[in-house]
């Protein structure tokens, strides 16, 4: 992938596309050395300030609301080298790092930073691994990650932009910003007056949808960590599926580990049994119960014994994968909804449907079932309120990215 621009696109003062802003033309000379010496139009010096806030959860905190900026060390500048630079295939999903305009930290992942930004003027989602994750078996899944995503191609699916690793402070990738931020923050912002009729079903074909096409490649793509927080959504309430990061293709022969985030994983995989592209269906069951209730996955479980004790993670993994425990649905559920429900999240992985047969069932009886409930009004904001949910951090879910303010 090419740039977006060149000089004469600029401003007749300016440099384009910088991105600690515009450069007056009298440092062009100076800023033109200093990516000579880098190889990344970014000198050590940091760059890019972050005019709101720093990250909820980081590895690290950056100083004074920044981006640094700093050149390789000889020895992660040789595991790059090794594992980036040599893959053709790659290289045909690189960007020119100077495109790109960076705004703002808005959280972070397992491996880095998510800045919220602009390519070409276009908003964008920069994700920039840190220092201290710069590893032979990071840089092998972000790698991984760029391959699988420069190949799909699909509406709802988050666009895949390009990627960038010539110097320590872009090793990155890119890709569409969606203005409302992801489904998790909006099903939890109380100002979203939500019902099936509009705009939840939409997003819940369009998350379906997505999946079927990930399941439609040959062989199979296998998300393993489709959960509320990996499904983004647009000021017109279209739902994307993001985070490919664990994502795989299927293999018959080789043996699958154990990776997601619990609340979302299905029994077989706590299990550690081998598993299939089934696992998906039964996280999309546990996105369905985010959506019914608005509320996260076993938001109501208690200890067993204990009016009040709530009870621990690895004892809620256990309870569902031997004990049959699912997230509960509210009181005002649709029928055809807990029907599509019970089958996703069926312990018998042949149980359950495929995501092409999802998304036939969401168009045909949930949306009659919508259609004729409609005139209730039925808000599922309204379930009734005692004050006693366990927290998404008691149950160990940390939402840490902020797309919005």
């Amino acid at each position: 992938m090419g740039g977006c621009s060149s000089k004469s696109d600029a401003k007749e003062d300016y440099v384009a596309h910088d991105p600690r802003g515009p450069v007056p033309k009298s440092h062009q000379d100076t800023q033109q050395e200093r990516e000579r010496r880098t190889g990344a139009g970014e000198s050590s010096s940091r760059r890019g300030r972050v005019t709101d806030a720093a990250p909820e959860r980081s590895n690290r905190r950056p100083n004074n609301n920044t981006v640094d900026f700093q050149e390789f060390k000889d020895k992660e500048k040789n595991v790059v080298e090794t594992m980036l630079e040599s893959n053709k295939g790659l290289r045909m999903a690189e960007i020119n790092f100077n495109d790109l305009k960076l705004q703002k930290i808005i959280g972070a992942g397992a491996f880095g930073e998510v800045i919220k930004g602009t390519y070409c003027g276009t908003p964008v989602v920069v994700k920039r691994m840190l220092r201290n994750k710069i590893t032979e078996d990071n840089l092998r899944m972000f790698g991984d990650e760029i391959q699988l995503m420069m190949n799909l191609r699909h509406p709802n699916i988050v666009q895949f932009i390009g990627a960038s690793w010539n110097s320590y402070s872009n090793i990155c990738f890119v890709t569409e910003f969606l203005e409302r931020g992801d489904l998790f923050a909006v099903l939890r912002n109380p100002e979203n007056k939500m019902t099936w009729a509009k705009p939840i079903l939409r997003m819940t074909i369009d998350t379906s949808r997505g999946m079927a096409y990930l399941h439609s490649m040959k062989p199979p793509i296998i998300h393993r960590d489709l959960k509320s927080m990996n499904i983004l959504v647009s000021s017109t309430w279209g739902a994307k599926v993001s985070d490919f990061g664990l994502s795989r293709e299927k293999s018959v022969d080789e043996t699958m580990s154990v990776t997601g985030t619990p609340l979302w994983l299905p029994p077989e995989m706590i299990r550690g049994e081998r598993y299939t592209e089934k696992a998906d269906v039964y996280s999309f069951g546990i996105v369905l119960a985010e959506l019914d209730t608005r509320k996260i996955p076993y938001h109501d479980i208690k200890a067993k014994g204990a009016r009040n004790k709530k009870v621990s993670g690895s004892t809620l993994m256990h309870m569902v994968a031997y004990e049959n425990l699912r997230p509960s649905l509210s009181k005002t559920c649709m029928d055809s909804v807990r029907d599509l429900y019970k089958r996703c999240t069926a312990d018998d992985q042949s149980v359950r449907p495929t995501f092409e047969e999802i998304v036939q069932f969401l168009e045909n009886d949930v949306r009659k079932e919508t259609l004729v409930r409609a005139n209730e009004e039925m808000n599922v904001i309204e379930e009734d309120q005692n004050g006693s949910d366990v927290s998404p951090e008691e149950l160990g879910v940390h939402h840490a990215t902020r797309y919005v303010d």
